[in-house]
């Protein structure tokens, strides 16, 4: 949000003072909204702004009245329309979210389905090499192909979300493809997060992912200024799925790829640490089984 004043400060000035003249100049005042940023929180300052110019307008327009009484007791009535208004608001959006973008708040929606979408394959993957290794297959192999047909997979689903917004819900995208590779990025740190912790630790991790979810998705569309400073040092700062809710806004709203800043940084460096601990899974010590007894014959 931006507060402009238009005017430089000596025509402020005289347009204040020909108010109360016959040929009154309104003083020109534009309030700036970045709803790209954050929808909600635009509208809150909005509306606040409005709020603000509203008592500056009523203050004006009792110091003009105090100064036009000591003078005269007639005033003109175009003088008096435009006293009533003494300055001009205008209103500007920057970065709109387009149409059937669910007032801005589209970027944590995709979020909440790449995660959940990723967390699914990542269970399927993980029991499927469990499988395989049970079966025989090397470790190593089986949590190569693992991250492989993951990141496929994660690909294939990306695509086909943006497909879907496009097409059934209407969604305006300035770039689908450039959303479609975002989206696969951050799927794929999702993914890979997700896969490293079942293969290390087993089902057991899926209470921590269900409670990293249950916490951070209510934070993606909510500025991080309404946070209170517990949730923003202890959540908010560190978990995924705002770098990735970031980023989309990012991408969608503020010039696609070449907008994106840190975020896109912060999940690369995700998706290769935890694509080394997934494949580092591979030479993992399996659990030993007793072999079958043999039977010993004596003399």
């Amino acid at each position: 949000m931006a507060l402009v004043i238009l005017d430089r400060p000596a025509d402020l000035s005289s347009g204040l003072l020909s108010l109360a003249t016959p040929s009154p100049i309104h003083p020109n005042v534009k309030i700036i909204a970045n709803e790209g940023m954050n929808s909600q929180a635009s509208l809150v300052v909005r509306q606040t702004m409005r709020q603000a110019m509203q008592m500056i307008s009523e203050e004006l327009l009792q110091l003009l009245l105090e100064q036009i009484g000591q003078q005269t007791e007639q005033i003109p009535v175009d003088s008096a329309t435009a006293l009533m208004r003494p300055v001009t608001v205008q209103e500007d959006v920057v970065h709109p979210p387009g149409v059937n973008n669910a007032s801005g708040n589209a970027p944590g929606l995709l979020t909440q389905i790449m995660w959940i979408g990723s967390l699914v394959t990542g269970i399927v993957l993980f029991l499927a090499s469990q499988k395989a290794v049970a079966a025989g297959s090397r470790r190593w192999t089986v949590s190569a192909l693992q991250a492989i047909v993951g990141l496929a997979t994660v690909g294939i689903a990306s695509g086909f979300t943006v497909w879907m917004a496009l097409s059934w819900y209407g969604m305006e995208l300035a770039n689908a493809r450039e959303t479609w590779f975002f989206l696969w990025l951050a799927g794929s740190a999702f993914f890979l997060l997700q896969s490293s912790l079942l293969n290390w630790i087993g089902f057991p991790a899926m209470p921590l992912l269900v409670l990293l979810m249950f916490f951070s998705m209510p934070l993606l569309n909510m500025a991080p200024e309404f946070l209170s400073q517990t949730t923003r040092d202890w959540i908010y700062s560190w978990t995924p799925l705002r770098f990735t809710a970031e980023g989309l806004r990012e991408v969608m709203y503020f010039g696609g790829l070449d907008a994106v800043g840190s975020n896109a940084f912060v999940l690369w460096g995700v998706a290769v640490g935890f694509l080394v601990l997934l494949l580092a899974s591979g030479f993992k010590a399996g659990r030993t089984t007793d072999a079958p007894p043999t039977s010993v014959t004596g003399d």
